[in-house]
């Protein structure tokens, strides 16, 4: 069993009739029930940190997006491009990543 569904569409891709997503990702009869449903890939090593510095930032309650950028600077886990957090980048990557 993989830990991602390959069947699943990205979002900004998936493409729904005036009647919704019925019956457009699965037929109940035939599924296989996928763990992690409704991700198009597992998660990679960068995502697996972030994940984790957000959530150390969250523990020591953290909320601001400027707080979180430096909270992730601290805890030396860079942005994509390898440069330090801004909130403009951090921004920008939440929204990528929440697609």
């Amino acid at each position: 069993m993989t830990d991602w569904n390959p069947a699943l569409e990205p979002r900004m891709t998936a493409k729904q009739g005036a009647g919704g997503a019925a019956g457009a990702f699965e037929t109940y009869e035939t599924i296989t029930n996928v763990v992690w449903q409704t991700r198009p890939a597992a998660p990679s090593d960068y995502e697996y940190r972030l994940a984790d510095g957000l959530m150390a930032a969250f523990d020591a309650g953290v909320v601001d997006l400027s707080a979180l950028a430096a909270h992730l600077n601290q805890q030396k886990i860079s942005a994509p491009d390898g440069a330090a957090w801004t909130e403009a980048t951090l921004a920008a990557e939440l929204q990528r990543l929440g697609r």
